[in-house]
């Protein structure tokens, strides 16, 4: 027992001297055999078993390291940046919005994380029949960068950008010209 504790003791020490050099590139972008050719040590046949276990150990995770721009391109595959991961988009949105027959539409649209909504709505002149106010789920689209508000709201659709909803129109474009600033609802704080 005192033998073998004194010959891995030993290993260690020689290990930790052979590592005094630093190595010419770091060991992400060494070559296999860079990496092993700095730990074989031989004292004997128990501890030689053991360093060899361990630099084919090193050499197989040499191999399976990734380069940094693999790993950005392999993150880019599982994740694009979008509005829905991109952004705080959780909150109130409050403007008003143009109206045919009235002075405007004063909006305001919660959105919750868990993917409801409150929507309100005062046509400005028209009193207690002017007011409406829904609740339902909301949805995002396929590239995270737009909701879709339930049927019992006319599937009203809106991009979500940075402390901002712009209302889009009926083919889910949008709206564009002079007027487009009038269709935007800006998150409160």
């Amino acid at each position: 027992m005192n033998k073998t504790l004194l010959i891995l003791s030993s290993a260690v020490f020689v290990l930790t001297g052979c590592q005094d050099e630093a190595p010419d590139q770091p060991l992400a972008q060494a070559p296999a055999e860079q990496v092993t050719d700095n730990l074989t040590v031989e004292i004997t046949d128990g501890v030689q078993s053991l360093v060899s276990q361990a630099s084919s150990t090193l050499s197989e995770a040499s191999n399976t390291i990734m380069r940094p721009e693999e790993a950005v391109s392999s993150a880019e595959g599982r994740l694009k940046h979008s509005a829905r991961n991109s952004l705080d988009w959780e909150g109130v949105y409050i403007g008003t919005l143009p109206c045919a027959d009235c002075s405007g539409i004063a909006t305001s649209l919660t959105l919750n994380f868990d993917g409801t909504y409150a929507y309100e709505q005062n046509y400005l002149g028209k009193g207690k029949e002017g007011e409406y106010q829904s609740t339902g789920e909301f949805i995002w689209n396929s590239k995270g960068d737009s909701v879709t508000l339930s049927k019992a709201d006319d599937s009203q659709q809106f991009f979500v950008g940075e402390n901002v909803l712009m209302m889009l129109d009926m083919d889910g474009n949008k709206v564009e010209g002079d007027m487009a600033e009038n269709y935007n609802l800006v998150q409160q704080e």
